[in-house]
C-alpha cells in the first residue's frame, strides 16, 4: 500500500475497526514474532499524556488496497512487516560461462504496506582473489524484478562462483534474504572459463645511428619489435618496453609504451637517445603487459637467448658530475627555539640537472625520532630552502643537522663530507629546543576515561518528536572535540542504524549528542552498541573499555513506538528454578519448581513478568534468585535480558529471608477430631523453637475454643535454633481433657450422617457421664434415640488425657445398630463396594440374627447379568456387642467369572460354571491372534473361582500397532542415552531427566539389557531405576511407565479390610501386562511416614489381593518398590509402635492405634484403643487390636 493511500485510511479511521484489525507479523529469521511489551502503568500514563488510549499493535500486517472492501478500513501504522520473495530464478544456475555470456536473474517479490526499495544479487568467487559483483534488479510488471550482468566482468578472475545474497529491503528498511544454501551447499553456482591465451616471438631490433660507427647518439632512434599470438584476448595499450645497461659501472634503466597492430600481431615500441641516457651498451630486458586482470611478463634473453638486441649509446656531453654544495645556512644556527617559532634551512647548489628538491636530517641529542624535512630547488638562486615548525610537541634538546640527500637527475649524488670533512666532528649546524612550552604528545599514552555513560530517557518510551539525550563524562586532558555512540535497531531483517555524533564540553568534561525521534524512526528497541572517544594526542577507549560485560545486560537503550506500532523478536529460552513445594502432606521441600521448561521470552523481562517464580510459601516471605551459574542474586521483578546468546538456559535458585519448619502438630480439629498435621511455620533466620511457638501461626481447622496454647513435644529445647526444613513435634495444650467424639447416626430422613463433635471435660470424668451430657441426634420417623454405644470402652473408665479421640455410634429403642461393609461384582462386571449404617428391628439381636437380617438388606443389589448369588461372607473380623454389630461381608456366588483384560484398561466379563472348562478366545471385534499371558494360543483352562487373564499378545484387525500412550523422548535424545550407555563402565549408574516423557524407548532397554549398568529414569514426582541383568524378554517393546499415585481404581472396602486400620496409598501403572524386566520404582509416601515399611499388593481384578514386596520408607518419605507388570496396587504401610512414657489410670502400657478392628463374633468381648503422640518427626498411626489375653480390658492410651 503506498503512502497517499495509507493517509486515506488513517482519516477513515475508527475507533471500532481500529480493534478488529490487528494482524500478527509472520515470523523473521530470529522467531520475529512482535509483541506488546508495554506494562498496564505505562500505558496508562501515555493515556493521560496523549489523551487517548494507543492502539499499540504487536505488528500491523496491513492488507493490499484491492485486498480490501468497502467494510475494511485498515488503521495507518508503521510498517514493521519484511517484504515478501515468491520466486527467484537464476537462469545460468550450474552453467559453464564464457566472458561472452550474460548472467540473467528473475524474481516476483512485492510489499503489501509499502514500496520496495533495493533489489539485489551478490555474487562472490570461491576462491583465489576476491571479485565481487553486485546486480541490482529492476521493477517490471507486477511483482516482476529482473536483472542481467555481463560475464565479460569476471574475465581474469575466471573460476567457481556463487550467490551469497539475494536480498529485498523496503522504504521502512526492512529486508528480507531468499535461501541460498542448503545443507550447508550454495544453491545458486556458475563457473567462468576462457581460454585465453598470450605469446610474444620473433623479437627484432631496428637501430637508428646517425654516424658511421653504429653508436647511438643524443636524439637517434632504436625501435624494437615482437609477434604476438593470442587467444581470447589482446594486448591493450598497456604494454611497456622495459631496457638497461650491460657491463656498465653502474646500472641504468629506462622504459617506453609500445603499441600493437592487430593486423600484423605485432608489437611495437621506438626509444629516443636523450641527454641524460647513459652512455654504456643498452638491451631489451622484458616486456610487460597487463590485461583482463592479470599481468604477463615476456623474457627476450630467456624466449630467443641467441638473439642479439643490443644497442651502444655515445654521450660526450652526458652529465655525470655530482651537484656541488656552496653552502648550507640555518636561520637560527645554534640559537634557542621555543614552540611556535620556525627554523629555516637554505642550501645552495651548483649544478647543471638538478632535481626539484632534496631531503635533510636533524639528529636529537637526547635520543629519540629523527627529524626529516624537504627542501625544494628555486632555480633563480640554486637554493634549496625548507623550514622546521618548533611545536609544543617537540622535544627539548639539541638538534643536529647529520644527514642530507642530494642528487641530480641522472643520480650522481653529493654528501655533508662532500661538502665539509670534517662535519661529523664539528656538528655545526644545529639548534636546540626550549623546554618552556613543551607539552609532549608522546607523553600521554593514556586512553580517555569514560567515567559515566547516560540517556535521559534510558529504557524509557519515546515517540516521533521526542529528543534523546546521551551524555559521556570522561576525564581527559587533552580531550578531542567530538566522539560518537552508535545505536542499532535491536530487531532482526532491519538495516537502520544511527550514528550519533558528540560535542565536548569543556566545562563540564562531557561529550553531549542528540536523537531525534521521527516518523521514519524504526518502532523498536534501540540499543547502544559502541562509542569512540578519543583525545588530540591519538588514544582511543571504547564501549568495552568502560563496561567490560556491557553485553550481558545491554544497559542503555530506548523503545520507539511509531505510529502506534513497537516491534520485539522473542527466541525460546529454557528455564529451571528450584524453591520451597508443599508437598502432599503439607510440608515445605525444596525441590525443582519447573523443570527444562522452553519459553518465549522478549530481549528483556524479569522471573515475575516470565511467570516462572514459584508461589511464596507464606505472607511476609521475602525471595531473592540466585543465579546459578553466575552466584548472582535478583529480585523477582529485576529486568533480566535474554537476547545475548541463541536459546538460552537458565537456572535459579530461590533464596528465602526466612527459615521454615515443618510442625507435626497434635490438635483437636473442629470437623476431624484429633489429628496430625504437618503445619510449616517461617521464623527469621537465627530464631529458636521457643520464638516459633510465640509467634505459631495455626490451621484453620483447630478448634479455637478449647486451646490454650502450644508445647513442643520433648523431641527438642525451645532454645535450639530452627533448623530449617527440618521437622519439630508440636502439642496442643488444653487445660481439661478434650474429647473428640467421632459420632455415626442416622438423621430424621434416614440418611448417614458422620461428624465430629469436640468437648472438654474435668479430668476423672467417667465415660458415661460424658456420654450422658452430649446431644442427642434427631431419629428419622419411627426411631426413637436411646443412647451412644461406645464399642471396646467400659463406661466407667476415667478421662485422663488432654487429648482423645473415641468412636460412638448411635443405639435405638427396640433395635440393633449394624455397620456394615460389603463388596460385589456389579452390574457392569466390576467389583463395586458399600457401607451403610443400618437400624435392624429387634432389641440386641445376636450377630447371627443381625447378619440374617443384613443380607435382607443387601438383596436389593444389582449384580453382573448371569452371576448367581449364593451367600454373603465375612471377608474380615467384626464386632459383636450389645445392641451393636460391625460386620464387612463379600458376595459370594455359585459360579464364576472370567475377566479378559485388554489393553487401555478394557476388560470383558464371561459368567462361566464352577469347575467348567472355558477356551480362552482367539479374537473379538479389536483384535486377532490373541495370545493370554501363560497360555498357549486358543488354550482350555478350567475355571474353578474368578480368573483374570492379561492379553500379552496381539494383532489388531484395522492393522494398526498398538503404541504406548505417554510421552516419548525425541529420536535425539534416545541416540544420546544409548551413547551414554555404550560408554558406560561396569557398575556405572546413568540417570535420564525424562522431563515430560514416561515411555521407555526399546532401543534403552536394548541397549543396557545383559550390561552390569543400572539406568534411573527420572520422572519428576517419582522415578524408575532399572539394571541392564534385569532385562529379560527377548522382544522388547517401547513400555509406558506412568504411574498415578493416590489412583481409587480399586474398591475402598477391599482396601480397607486389608489394611485394618493402617495407612494405604494405591498405586496404578498406566501400562497393561508384562514389562519384560524388573523395574524399581521410587515413589514419595510422606515423610511422616519415614522408617516404617511399605508392603506392595496386586490387585489381580478377581477381587483378590496378592502380596508382591516391601520396602523402608526413608527419611524422605522416599520407598523403592519393585515391579515386573502394571496394574492395580496398593501400598499397606505397617507403622512403628512407640512406647510415649505415659501412663494410664489402670497402670497399663499404652498401644498405638485410634481405629476399631474385631477378630471373632463372641458377644460382649472388648476392644482396645490407644492414641499415641508423636515421640518425634514420624507421625504415628493409631491401630486397635482385640485382646485375646486379659480377661480385663485395657484402658485406651489416654488413661480413661
Amino acid at each position: 500500500m503506498k503512502k497517499s493511500g495509507r493517509k486515506l485510511l488513517g482519516i477513515l479511521l475508527t475507533a471500532s475497526i481500529i480493534a478488529a484489525t490487528v494482524f500478527p507479523m509472520q515470523g523473521t529469521a530470529a522467531e520475529g514474532i512482535d509483541r506488546e511489551v508495554k506494562s498496564k502503568t505505562q500505558q496508562e500514563k501515555e493515556n493521560a499524556t496523549q489523551g487517548e488510549m494507543p492502539e499499540t499493535t504487536v505488528s500491523a500486517n496491513i492488507l493490499p488496497t484491492e485486498e480490501m472492501g468497502d467494510s475494511l478500513i485498515m488503521p495507518m501504522s508503521y510498517d514493521v512487516n519484511q517484504p515478501v520473495i515468491e520466486s527467484f530464478e537464476f537462469e545460468e544456475n550450474g552453467q559453464t560461462l564464457t566472458k561472452d555470456n550474460t548472467l540473467h536473474f528473475n524474481m516476483s517479490a512485492y510489499d503489501a504496506d509499502r514500496d520496495i526499495r533495493t533489489v539485489r544479487v551478490k555474487i562472490v568467487r570461491k576462491s583465489g582473489s576476491s571479485n565481487t559483483q553486485q546486480v541490482t534488479l529492476q521493477k517490471g510488471e507486477g511483482n516482476l524484478y529482473t536483472g542481467t550482468l555481463p560475464c565479460s566482468r569476471f574475465t581474469g578472475y575466471e573460476g567457481d562462483y556463487y550467490i551469497s545474497q539475494v536480498y529485498v529491503e523496503d522504504e521502512t528498511n526492512n529486508y528480507v534474504e531468499w535461501p541460498v544454501t542448503e545443507n550447508g551447499q550454495y544453491l545458486y553456482t556458475f563457473t567462468v572459463n576462457n581460454t585465453r591465451t598470450l605469446s610474444l616471438s620473433d623479437f627484432q631490433i631496428q637501430k637508428n645511428p646517425s654516424g658511421a660507427d653504429g653508436k647511438l647518439r643524443v636524439g637517434d632512434t632504436v625501435t624494437y619489435t615482437a609477434h604476438v599470438e593470442c587467444e581470447g584476448m589482446e594486448p591493450t595499450n598497456t604494454v611497456y618496453l622495459y631496457l638497461k645497461t650491460v657491463n656498465s659501472s653502474s646500472s641504468h634503466s629506462d622504459n617506453i609504451y609500445m603499441k600493437y597492430n592487430a593486423e600484423t600481431k605485432t608489437l611495437t615500441g621506438t626509444y629516443t637517445i636523450k641527454d641524460g641516457t647513459y652512455p654504456a651498451e643498452w638491451t631489451l630486458d622484458r616486456i610487460y603487459t597487463y590485461i583482463w586482470n592479470q599481468s604477463y611478463y615476456f623474457y627476450p634473453n630467456t624466449l630467443e637467448p641467441n638473439k642479439d638486441l643490443k644497442f651502444t649509446v655515445s654521450n660526450d656531453d652526458y652529465d655525470a658530475e655530482k651537484p656541488i654544495i656552496e653552502s648550507i645556512t640555518i636561520d637560527k644556527n645554534g640559537q634557542m627555539v621555543k614552540a611556535g617559532e620556525k627554523v629555516t634551512i637554505k642550501v645552495k647548489v651548483k649544478e647543471k640537472n638538478p632535481n626539484s628538491s632534496m631531503r635533510i636530517r636533524f639528529y636529537p641529542q637526547a635520543g629519540g625520532s629523527y627529524n626529516y624535512t624537504y627542501l625544494y630547488l628555486d632555480k633563480d638562486t640554486m637554493e634549496y630552502t625548507g623550514s622546521i615548525n618548533i611545536t609544543s610537541s617537540t622535544y627539548p634538546t639539541k638538534w643536529e643537522l647529520d644527514y642530507l640527500s642530494l642528487s641530480d637527475v641522472n643520480g650522481n649524488s653529493t654528501s655533508l663530507s662532500d661538502f665539509q670533512a670534517d662535519w661529523n666532528t664539528t656538528r655545526p649546524w644545529y639548534y636546540t629546543v626550549d623546554p618552556d612550552g613543551y607539552r609532549p604528545a608522546n607523553v600521554d599514552t593514556k586512553s580517555p576515561v569514560i567515567e559515566s555513560i547516560t540517556i535521559d530517557k534510558n529504557g524509557e518510551w519515546v515517540y516521533p518528536g521526542d529528543t534523546v539525550t546521551i551524555t559521556i563524562k570522561v576525564d581527559e586532558e587533552n580531550p578531542y572535540d567530538t566522539a560518537y555512540a552508535d545505536f542499532y535497531p535491536q530487531v532482526t531483517n532491519v538495516s537502520s542504524s544511527n550514528r550519533v555524533y558528540l560535542r565536548y564540553n569543556a566545562d563540564t568534561k562531557e561529550y553531549k549528542g542528540t536523537i531525534s525521534i521521527t516518523d521514519n524512526t524504526y518502532p523498536c528497541e534501540w540499543m547502544l552498541t559502541d562509542v569512540q572517544v578519543r583525545d588530540n594526542r591519538g588514544n582511543y577507549t571504547y564501549l568495552s573499555n568502560f563496561k567490560p560485560d556491557w553485553r550481558d545486560t545491554c544497559p542503555w537503550y530506548y523503545r520507539v513506538e511509531t505510529d502506534k506500532t513497537y516491534r520485539e523478536d522473542v527466541q525460546d529460552a529454557t528455564f529451571t528454578v528450584y524453591g520451597l513445594m508443599r508437598q502432599e502432606d503439607g510440608s515445605y521441600s525444596y525441590g525443582t519448581y519447573i523443570s527444562g521448561k522452553t519459553m518465549k521470552v522478549g530481549r528483556r523481562d524479569s522471573l515475575e513478568g516470565i511467570g516462572v517464580c514459584p508461589p511464596l510459601p507464606a505472607e511476609g516471605v521475602g525471595v531473592k534468585f540466585q543465579d546459578e551459574s553466575s552466584g548472582r542474586e535478583i529480585d523477582g521483578d529485576t529486568e533480566l535480558f535474554f537476547a545475548n546468546s541463541t536459546n538460552p538456559c537458565y537456572s535459579f535458585r530461590a533464596v528465602y529471608d526466612k527459615s521454615c519448619v515443618n510442625v507435626v502438630l497434635t490438635y483437636v480439629s473442629k470437623e476431624e477430631g484429633m489429628k496430625m498435621a504437618i503445619v510449616p511455620q517461617f521464623v527469621d533466620k537465627g530464631a529458636t523453637y521457643g520464638e516459633m511457638l510465640a509467634s505459631f501461626v495455626p490451621p484453620a481447622d483447630v478448634d479455637q475454643d478449647l486451646l490454650t496454647g502450644y508445647q513442643l513435644d520433648g523431641s527438642r529445647d525451645e532454645t535450639a535454633i530452627v533448623e530449617d526444613l527440618g521437622y519439630v513435634g508440636v502439642e496442643a495444650k488444653y487445660n481439661d481433657c478434650v474429647v473428640a467424639w467421632s459420632m455415626k447416626y442416622l438423621d430424621e430422613n434416614g440418611k448417614e450422617v458422620s461428624r465430629v463433635v469436640s468437648k472438654a471435660y474435668e479430668k476423672g470424668t467417667t465415660m458415661n457421664d460424658a456420654l450422658a451430657v452430649l446431644e442427642q441426634p434427631k431419629a428419622p420417623e419411627g426411631l426413637v434415640f436411646e443412647k451412644w454405644i461406645l464399642p471396646g470402652i467400659n463406661g466407667e473408665e476415667t478421662l485422663f488425657h488432654e487429648m482423645t479421640n473415641l468412636n460412638i455410634i448411635a443405639a435405638y429403642k427396640g433395635r440393633t445398630t449394624a455397620e456394615v461393609s460389603y463388596t460385589y461384582r456389579g452390574e457392569d462386571g466390576k467389583l463395586a463396594s458399600g457401607s451403610s449404617l443400618m437400624a435392624l428391628e429387634g432389641e440386641n439381636l445376636s450377630y447371627n440374627d443381625t447378619l440374617v437380617k443384613v443380607k435382607e438388606e443387601l438383596e436389593a443389589l444389582h449384580h453382573l447379568e448371569g452371576l448367581v448369588l449364593s451367600d454373603w461372607a465375612r471377608s474380615a473380623g467384626g464386632t459383636d456387642i450389645a445392641g451393636y454389630k460391625k460386620m464387612s461381608l463379600q458376595a459370594q456366588y455359585a459360579n464364576c467369572t472370567v475377566i479378559l483384560k485388554y489393553p487401555k484398561d478394557a476388560c470383558e466379563y464371561v459368567v462361566v460354571d464352577k469347575g467348567s472348562s472355558y477356551m480362552l478366545p482367539v479374537e473379538n471385534k479389536e483384535y486377532m491372534d490373541i495370545v493370554w499371558e501363560g497360555y498357549g494360543m486358543g488354550e482350555t483352562v478350567v475355571i474353578s473361582e474368578d480368573k483374570e487373564f492379561l492379553l500379552a499378545d496381539a494383532k489388531r484387525k484395522d492393522g494398526t500397532t498398538e503404541e504406548p500412550s505417554g510421552g516419548k523422548l525425541s529420536g535425539e535424545e534416545i541416540e544420546k542415552i544409548v551413547a551414554d550407555i555404550e560408554q558406560s563402565g561396569s557398575g556405572e549408574t546413568l540417570r535420564v531427566d525424562m522431563k515430560k516423557a514416561t515411555v521407555v524407548p526399546k532401543e534403552v532397554l536394548e541397549a543396557i539389557k545383559g550390561k552390569e549398568v543400572n539406568i534411573v529414569l527420572d520422572m519428576g514426582d517419582y522415578s524408575w531405576s532399572i539394571g541392564g541383568d534385569k532385562v529379560v524378554a527377548s522382544d522388547l517393546k517401547d513400555i509406558d511407565l506412568e504411574v498415578i499415585v493416590g489412583a481409587d481404581d480399586i474398591p475402598s472396602t477391599v482396601v480397607e479390610d486389608l489394611a485394618d486400620g493402617k495407612p494405604a496409598t494405591q498405586i496404578k501403572l498406566i501400562y497393561d501386562g508384562e514389562f519384560g524386566f524388573q523395574a524399581d520404582l521410587t515413589v514419595n509416601l510422606g515423610s511422616e511416614n519415614s522408617g516404617c515399611t511399605g508392603n506392595l499388593y496386586y490387585y489381580d481384578s478377581a477381587g483378590k489381593l496378592v502380596f508382591q514386596n516391601a520396602g523402608e520408607i526413608g527419611a524422605d518419605g522416599n520407598i523403592s518398590l519393585s515391579f515386573s507388570h502394571a496394574s492395580e496396587y496398593v501400598v499397606i504401610i505397617d507403622k512403628e509402635l512407640t512406647d510415649s512414657g505415659n501412663e494410664t489410670d489402670e497402670g497399663n502400657k499404652e498401644e498405638s492405634g485410634n481405629s476399631t478392628s474385631h477378630s471373632g463374633q463372641d458377644s460382649g468381648s472388648e476392644e482396645i484403643v490407644s492414641i499415641a503422640k508423636a515421640e518425634s518427626d514420624i507421625v504415628p498411626s493409631v491401630d486397635v487390636e482385640k485382646d485375646n489375653d486379659s480377661g480385663k480390658p485395657k484402658s485406651p492410651k489416654t488413661g480413661e
